[in-house]
């Protein structure tokens, strides 16, 4: 449940970015919404999709991010 409440909690920031700099959010909206919500799919957001899943997608890509460093 952290691991899904820190992913709002990180994009809670994006309306204030864009009130900023619009050209540069609207640009870098997709990578920061894949940083952001990594491990999830189209399908988690309405609920179609179990977020165990997702966490675990999210849990191995961290792994395979500690053995590469």
């Amino acid at each position: 449940m952290r691991w899904q409440a820190e992913r709002w909690m990180k994009a809670r920031h994006v309306p204030v970015v864009f009130a900023h700099a619009p050209l540069f959010t609207l640009r870098m909206l997709p990578q920061l919404a894949a940083w952001h919500f990594r491990g999830s799919t189209l399908l988690t957001f309405p609920g179609l999709e179990n977020e165990h899943k997702a966490f675990e997608r999210y849990r191995n890509r961290r792994k395979r991010e500690r053995v590469y460093l």
